[in-house]
């Protein structure tokens, strides 16, 4: 069998999918993403999973298999998790994990801010950082992720979180926010302008304490992370047409030059662009890059 016509194999039996939340929810999650490699002949190597840097916080759960942490940055841990509910704190460089054999997982994406009002973690502690569900949040979490974890498929999965945040969110969210809808670069503005607009201090420091306190982030890094996802779409999005010019894509993402965006890009997510273009379709290992809306 050629590598085109094992590629195309995989791909058929390989599940990997982005869900977006209800209306209700969408100022609060980012998206759903579901993975399962249950019955799929991939190598050791392609068992792997390369993750780009993410303002997102995330729970995660093993639901079978297990997974192994990698690495984060040059940070390298090789170590099978601690438990199969996990939690992750925004990430501001590329992450790495490996299942070292079959697997099904499903991951929560939450928005930071909506994450800090929900539970008042200081996400400061837990930026690039891994840990287990329990070392981060109360009982009422856990028992949620007990549910999720034995739900019987992904739809029932998304039903039980989404009934147990909406109320939680409706008392927590203030009236100024709004459904996530039109891309991170105009969330981060919103949540510039929502602090600059309150009554608790609007002096540039102050809001920039403040956002770094709610997202673990600084403005500046938002926004880096915001317009580096926005060029990766608009990328992938010319290739789909055979229109892909790197030189006019940085023009009109704001880069100063071709040389500025692949090292930019290259940051966020160890990965050469050209790279992640010309494999994401066949490559198993960069799965979320093509599954990403």
């Amino acid at each position: 069998m050629t590598s085109s016509a094992l590629a195309e194999q995989k791909a058929a039996v390989t599940r990997s999918a982005v869900h977006a939340p209800s209306h209700a929810l969408a100022s609060c999650v980012r998206a759903y993403v579901t993975r399962s490699t249950l019955g799929v002949p991939l190598q050791t190597d392609e068992r792997r999973n390369f993750y780009p840097a993410s303002l997102a916080c995330a729970i995660s759960w093993t639901i079978q298999g297990q997974t192994e942490l990698v690495r984060v940055g040059d940070q390298v841990f090789k170590a099978l998790a601690p438990s199969p509910v996990m939690f992750t704190g925004p990430h501001l460089l590329p992450s790495e994990t490996r299942n070292p054999g079959p697997v099904e997982f499903f991951l929560l994406l939450l928005m930071p801010d909506a994450f800090h009002a929900l539970t008042g973690v200081d996400l400061l502690v837990h930026t690039n950082q891994h840990c287990a569900l329990s070392e981060v949040l109360g009982t009422d979490w856990q028992a949620m992720a007990d549910r999720v974890m034995v739900a019987a498929h992904d739809a029932e999965r998304i039903r039980l979180i989404e009934e147990f945040l909406l109320p939680r969110w409706n008392a927590a969210r203030p009236r100024t926010w709004a459904p996530f809808s039109s891309g991170l670069l105009d969330w981060a503005h919103s949540l510039e302008m929502r602090y600059v607009t309150s009554s608790t201090g609007r002096s540039l420091r102050q809001v920039e304490r403040r956002i770094k306190q709610w997202t673990g982030q600084t403005r500046r890094q938002l926004r880096r992370l915001a317009r580096g996802e926005k060029t990766f779409l608009r990328a992938r999005e010319s290739k789909q047409r055979h229109t892909l010019m790197w030189s006019a894509l940085a023009d009109e993402s704001g880069f100063s030059d071709q040389s500025h965006l692949c090292r930019e890009f290259r940051k966020l997510t160890g990965l050469r662009p050209e790279q992640v273009m010309q494999h994401m379709d066949t490559d198993e290992r960069l799965w979320i890059f093509k599954t990403w809306a």
